[in-house]
């Protein structure tokens, strides 16, 4: 956006006269407010003009290079407007970038509108004192492309005008004894001026001034900064400002969309913290009682479950005295940057696996999180030390239950994206065994567990022939279950389920809890399938009181 500085060249948009609407360079020295527009004293040459700034665009803060080579100077606005003549400005800074003796031929030809006069006197404004001096435009140009000038101020000193400094012309301060210092200001005779007081109070105009006036010069990173980049010396006419050596490659900066999240979620006591601090400090916590690495702890700042990598697996409980080779090999503790990438969450193998995360969880975010996801977390492990009583799946099984866990979890972050909190509690009423996507789920498992009996049963040959069994022809019983509704009912292990344990009928085995048949097993499956239930209302009575709700 076009702008003007006070103290640094300008290009301006010719007002009146006969270059009206013209490009321009101008030194502005000041300007003041009048009826509610800006009145700008502007330096042309030797003389002083006033002119009042009816439009931002026409008036554009200028680097000392292009004020030398006057880009765009003389072209009409309506050929070259502000932001064309940026662009230009910036491909003279850059091909002037690339040069090593001097100006390039193609700016000289191609890039600048009116001739280059390298011995021609031009004006600037030293921003520590406000003086205007004198020095060739060829002068600025070498300043400008010497990349060894380490001192920004030699610009301001032209040693050939040196030994013979062009007069500078000062405006009337009115009365014709008045006395004048180095700064070109008017002084008074008072007594009061001796005082440290009004000394102090130059001191900080000055000081003000340099930073108002500070030169631009090329961003670098927070991180490179030195400590010898923190004292520049005294003829420089930078203010000094302290560097942090924050932002760093490790460090955790999250984005906007993060930060959202986060404080919809987090605690009343982390609201308002910073990031960085917060995660290292629920690294060490005492609710936290499974393998903080800093990629979950990373992920865990706005829930990033499911698709985004979280894992419930991630939170098993973890006992450092007693599992000190894993903790050093899951990578570096101490980088919460994206470069230290997350390591994938160790399979479940029983569903006590599960239970025992999902508490850990519960007890890390009785203080990371707010009430209302504490509560949400809650159901999800209520459900499942329920679930953990009424039945024990095998491994794969185990595993599709994490992974519907995990998606649970995901929606209830995207629901506060999409809408607000409140409408992501609701996820929680989805913890239910009649969920639709869990018996998705469980279904897809079955469809699979059918393909692999059928494709093995197609690989074998007919002429093939079974081993002979050494088992007594007398102890063989045949199943009255047909295959295809065998290879359709859920396992535990090896091990069918066993439909009379579920029917009115019951199965009595030689102990609690076993089947007479030693291929099957009494458990509560997720779901029934709808074949399985009608053999049973037709075989065993129907479903026992327990069972009603498969």
């Amino acid at each position: 956006m076009a702008r003007f500085d006070v103290g640094h060249p300008n290009a301006f948009v010719q007002p009146v006269g006969e270059q009206c609407d013209q490009w321009a360079y101008r030194l502005v020295t000041g300007y003041k407010m009048q009826a509610g527009s800006a009145l700008l004293h502007v330096r042309f040459e030797t003389q002083v003009l006033r002119i009042t700034l009816a439009d931002s665009q026409s008036v554009i803060a200028v680097d000392r290079l292009n004020y030398a080579l006057r880009t765009g100077s003389g072209v009409n606005v309506t050929v070259l407007n502000a932001l064309e003549l940026l662009d230009r400005q910036n491909d003279v800074i850059a091909a002037c970038g690339k040069s090593r003796s001097g100006l390039p031929a193609s700016v000289l030809s191609t890039m600048v509108s009116v001739e280059f006069a390298p011995d021609e006197n031009v004006p600037l404004i030293r921003p520590d004192t406000l003086e205007i001096v004198f020095v060739r435009r060829q002068h600025i140009v070498d300043c400008e492309l010497d990349g060894r000038n380490t001192n920004p101020a030699n610009v301001f000193k032209d040693p050939i005008l040196s030994e013979s400094p062009a007069p500078v012309t000062r405006p009337n301060v009115g009365a014709a004894n008045s006395i004048t210092n180095n700064f070109g200001l008017a002084c008074s005779d008072s007594e009061d001026e001796t005082k440290d007081n009004d000394t102090s109070t130059v001191q900080a105009n000055i000081s003000l001034v340099r930073l108002q006036n500070r030169s631009l010069r090329k961003r670098t990173r927070e991180a490179d900064a030195v400590d010898d980049d923190l004292f520049l010396p005294d003829d420089t006419d930078l203010p000094v400002f302290p560097t942090s050596g924050y932002a760093h490659a490790s460090s955790f900066r999250p984005s906007q969309m993060k930060k959202q999240v986060h404080d919809a979620i987090s605690h009343p006591s982390l609201i308002g913290k910073n990031a960085q601090a917060v995660l290292e400090s629920a690294q060490q916590g005492s609710r936290t009682k499974f393998l903080a690495t800093r990629p979950v702890l990373r992920l865990s700042y706005d829930l990033s479950f499911g698709i985004r990598g979280l894992s419930l697996m991630h939170f098993q409980r973890f006992i450092q005295e007693l599992e000190q080779n894993t903790s050093s090999a899951t990578g570096s503790m101490t980088n919460f940057g994206r470069s230290n990438a997350l390591q994938p969450a160790t399979a479940p193998t029983s569903i006590n696996e599960i239970v025992d995360a999902f508490n850990t969880l519960l007890l890390f975010a009785e203080g990371f999180y707010n009430s209302t996801v504490y509560n949400f977390i809650k159901t999800g492990a209520v459900f499942m030390m329920r679930f953990a009583v009424l039945s024990r799946p095998d491994a794969a099984t185990c595993n599709r239950l994490v992974f519907w866990i995990n998606s649970k979890l995901g929606k209830f972050r995207s629901q506060i994206i999409a809408a607000n909190i409140q409408t992501a509690a609701l996820v929680g009423l989805e913890f239910t065994r009649n969920d639709d996507h869990l018996l998705e789920l469980y279904q897809a498992q079955q469809d699979r567990q059918r393909i692999a009996q059928l494709s093995i049963k197609s690989t074998r040959t007919p002429g093939s022939t079974r081993p002979s069994s050494t088992r007594d022809p007398r102890m063989t019983k045949v199943s009255s279950v047909p295959r295809e509704l065998l290879a359709m009912l859920p396992k535990q292990g090896n091990k069918t389920m066993c439909m009379r344990f579920l029917s009115k009928k019951g199965c009595t085995g030689p102990a609690p809890g076993q089947c007479s048949d030693p291929n099957r097993a009494h458990f509560k499956p997720l779901a029934l399938p709808a074949d399985a239930k009608t053999f049973i209302d037709k075989t065993f009575l129907g479903l026992g009181p327990d069972f009603q709700d498969l």
